[in-house]
């Protein structure tokens, strides 16, 4: 049987799911399917309501993707032109919608509020499990709002390390101290990983209007790639793309 399903597909997911290799599944969550390619690189299909990463393929229609078979660890695939092919003969094809993005300016006061009201919804929403209470750190305001949680503490007490190695170009200090970031919380993409892909996004949206930035983004990912197997093979791949 052929199925066919329109998503908005990442640049890395289009790319290597139109060459020929195997795949095997890696994990599957209620809105999520990992795949690890032949490459080594990962693959994953989700709801289109979260949005597309450039690894992922956000389905329209999730929910009957996975109705139309069931999708269990180990399973084997074949990715031909753009279509998994799996060892019980069925064939899913992911066709790429061709849909306008929003864009947002990240320069003067307006790159400067949008970044401030990220930063205060993380504050606002983070988990206690997370290092999301150590925010008002990095932004000036104290001490983490959540005093008994220890990766708060810890990301914390890291802060100005980070500061003095972006402000010396200390690199070495750099990779130290990132390295205590990345693999730091709970889940499939811990919290310090998500800060660090964070910081290079940030860098990665001023530097077309920032020298400082620039040097920024190539020192942090430098540290990141570094320490990258501390962590899991999902939330390695999402710093590799950041």
């Amino acid at each position: 049987m052929q199925y066919e399903f329109s998503a908005v597909c990442g640049k890395l997911f289009c790319t290597e799911t139109a060459k020929k290799q195997s795949a095997v599944v890696i994990a599957v969550h209620s809105e999520s399917v990992y795949m690890r390619l032949q490459s080594g690189r990962l693959l994953l299909i989700g709801p289109h309501k979260y949005g597309c990463v450039p690894f992922g393929a956000a389905i329209d229609d999730y929910d009957a993707f996975r109705r139309v078979r069931e999708y269990t660890e180990g399973d084997r695939v074949l990715i031909d032109s753009g279509s998994f092919v799996f060892s019980d003969g069925a064939r899913i094809v992911i066709r790429s919608a061709d849909r306008s993005t929003n864009t947002f300016s990240y320069t003067g006061d307006t790159g400067k509020k949008t970044l401030w009201k990220a930063a205060s919804f993380v504050l606002d929403n983070a988990s206690d499990r997370g290092m999301g209470p150590s925010i008002c750190t990095f932004l000036c305001f104290g001490t983490p709002s959540d005093r008994a949680n220890a990766y708060a503490q810890k990301a914390a007490a890291e802060a100005d390390c980070l500061e003095e190695a972006f402000a010396f170009s200390d690199e070495e200090k750099l990779a130290r101290t990132v390295s205590k970031y990345i693999g730091l919380g709970y889940g499939l993409t811990p919290s310090g990983d998500d800060f660090i892909c964070g910081m290079l996004y940030a860098f990665n949206r001023f530097s077309s209007v920032s020298e400082r930035s620039r040097r920024f983004f190539d020192m942090l990912a430098r540290a990141a790639v570094g320490a990258i197997a501390q962590t899991n093979e999902v939330s390695a791949e999402y710093i590799r793309c950041a």
